[in-house]
């Protein structure tokens, strides 16, 4: 019996093992309360960790069995954004295969992005995906073809090309078809050519100069003129009305306003003004040369040129008293953009003296008196040269600066 006494004293029970309790006693309140709480927290941290296990592995189950949760959305995303597209090609009747081809694999890989942002890689589905995408792009593509081919050759855009001052007139139809191409104004026929369709459509370039009779603007900007694309194939007619923009082509008028530059100088006890030069600002584009100029204490508040987009080369002269006292260099204009200088076709453009910056007075000022500022004007598609010299200011600079007294200094004006 004291042999099992002894063995009980020395017990330790299997729940105590480890607790750092600091006597074995199984009856021991403090120690059985001990083992209780880090058991407690043993037993939590297992079953956190068992839940979070859990959790992941139903996710990967999930993910490998399963869609992901937006693959609906983007399911959607995708088929619409296909029938937008192929509503575009059918409405439009060609195809232009480096916008469409792209556009069709965006709306694709739209379709499948649920997959392709997990990286799911499921190749039945891609490739499923993919032929009826092609199936049903070639489909509609086809149909479109059919329908524009049996209505014959159409008319699809026309573009300026302003390098070569061309019109890019593209049209499609059934490959093969050969057609006639003319533009016509008033009925009359200005320039002609003939071409064919090849796989679906065919681009051809007309030179503007060959196919102008005027600009289709007037100096208010109305529509004057209309130029008329005509495709013929035999049996079938389109026609295209060229924009008004591409076919005023000639800068007929030039006009010129000044700002005085002075210097406040300090006299005898008062200050007054001393006349260092010019900024010259121009206008070139459409205008009808007889409205009449009108300039004065700084302003211009005739009637501007039309502004358009146009190719010319323009020249400003100074002239006083019948002689020419400046020339400014040649402005050469790329579609109403003239390097060094600005865009013509926008406003009013600041034009630098030979030298880079103002006109100074000792460069063309001789004396008080009207100044003529002669715009020359050759435009490119005509060949014509058109002289406007209604620019005529006086300046009273002499008279001016002959008493220190400014409040009777009278600003450059109109002759």
């Amino acid at each position: 019996m004291s042999g099992l006494l002894d063995k009980a004293t020395g017990y330790s029970d299997s729940v105590h093992q480890g607790d750092n309790v600091d006597k074995k006693v199984v009856n021991d309140p403090d120690a059985i309360i001990q083992a209780y709480e880090k058991g407690k927290n043993t037993v939590d941290a297992v079953v956190e960790a068992v839940d979070a296990t859990f959790v992941d592995e139903v996710a990967m189950v999930v993910k490998d069995s399963g869609r992901p949760d937006n693959n609906a959305l983007f399911n959607i995303l995708g088929a619409v954004s296909l029938l937008i597209i192929l509503g575009v090609v059918f409405y439009n009747k060609y195809v232009d295969w480096l916008i469409f081809g792209p556009a069709i694999a965006a709306s694709w890989a739209l379709y499948n992005g649920a997959y392709l942002i997990v990286r799911r890689i499921d190749y039945v589905k891609l490739g499923t995906t993919a032929v009826a995408w092609l199936v049903i792009a070639g489909v509609i593509t086809s149909a479109s073809f059919m329908i524009g081919s049996s209505s014959g050759v159409k008319i699809a855009s026309i573009e300026f090309e302003d390098d070569a001052n061309n019109l890019r007139i593209t049209m499609f139809g059934s490959s093969g078809a050969d057609f006639d191409i003319s533009v016509t104004n008033g009925g009359t026929v200005l320039c002609s050519d003939s071409a064919s369709i090849g796989i679906d459509r065919v681009t051809v370039s007309l030179a503007v100069e060959d196919c102008w009779a005027g600009n289709a603007y007037d100096h208010n900007g109305a529509e004057v003129l209309d130029y008329i694309v005509n495709v013929n194939d035999g049996e079938n007619t389109d026609t295209y009305t060229i924009p008004a923009r591409y076919m005023s082509r000639e800068a007929t008028a030039g006009l010129v306003k000044v700002t005085e530059i002075t210097t406040s100088e300090t006299g005898s006890g008062s200050s007054y003004n001393e006349y260092d030069g010019i900024q010259v600002d121009a206008a070139i584009g459409i205008g009808d040369q007889s409205q009449a100029y009108s300039f004065s204490n700084g302003y211009f508040s005739g009637i501007d040129p039309w502004w358009i987009e146009a190719d010319w080369s323009a020249t400003i002269t100074v002239i006083y008293g019948g002689s020419t006292v400046y020339t400014f260099n040649v402005l050469n204009s790329e579609e109403g953009t003239v390097a060094g200088s600005g865009d013509f076709h926008s406003g009013w453009v600041y034009v630098k003296s030979n030298s880079g910056g103002m006109l100074d007075r000792d460069h063309f000022y001789d004396d008080d008196g009207c100044y003529t500022f002669e715009v020359s004007i050759t435009s490119d598609v005509s060949g014509q040269t058109v002289v406007d010299s209604r620019s005529q200011i006086e300046f009273f600079w002499s008279d001016n600066e002959a008493d220190e007294d400014t409040s009777n200094d009278q600003p450059a004006e109109a002759c």
